[in-house]
């Protein structure tokens, strides 16, 4: 159910919407390359925002990107639940999937993971640039601006201009065999212009 702060979108904008569904599918796929493990879509629901949202029940880590069309930056990011976020840079870093497994539960993010994290950080912001390049006027640019961890409910720290939207993207993912997880995209509005 959406918060007050959300409104559909999917009615004026269902092109748009379904254009961020794709993109979710896409850094699914891309992850499920970079891992060699299967990271699957289970479902995704697309809506426009006026707020940011936050990962709730557990510790979120977000994976963030600056997008820039023209002069204009802006901001969004992927958050994903820390045993996730874990399995993922355990996967990078090709551990054994026992290993990943044992990962799930720590609390704490060594050096090694992190920087890991870092990296699956920068291969979600070009799997996004991938997916909107354009080309042209219209192209937007994305980079990868680094990683936040989140107490539940706690929002990411983006730069964001008053006024402006966000598409936010609520996916049921599911990496390799464990159980499946929410993560949501965060995609400023600034997207528009390519999507």
């Amino acid at each position: 159910m959406p918060t007050a702060a959300e409104h559909s979108g999917l009615a004026t904008n269902a092109p748009h919407a379904q254009r961020v569904s794709e993109l979710v599918q896409r850094i699914a796929a891309d992850l499920s390359m970079i891992i060699e493990r299967e990271v699957r879509v289970l479902s995704c629901d697309v809506r426009r925002a006026a707020e940011r949202a936050a990962g709730a029940g557990v510790v979120h880590i977000a994976l963030k990107q600056a997008y820039r069309h023209g002069e204009v930056v802006a901001h969004g990011c992927l958050l994903v639940p820390l045993p996730d976020a874990l399995t993922l840079a355990g996967f990078f870093l090709m551990l054994p999937n026992d290993v990943v497994e044992a990962q799930r539960s720590l609390s704490t993010v060594d050096a090694v993971t992190k920087d890991a994290l870092l990296e699956v950080a920068s291969f979600v912001a070009g799997s996004v640039g991938n997916a909107l390049a354009g080309g042209g006027p219209s192209s937007v640019e994305v980079r990868s601006a680094s990683c936040q961890g989140l107490r539940p409910g706690a929002l990411p720290a983006l730069a964001h201009e008053p006024g402006n939207d966000w598409w936010i993207a609520r996916a049921n993912i599911k990496v390799h065999t464990f159980a499946a997880a929410d993560v949501l995209l965060l995609l400023p509005s600034l997207v528009d212009a390519v999507l």
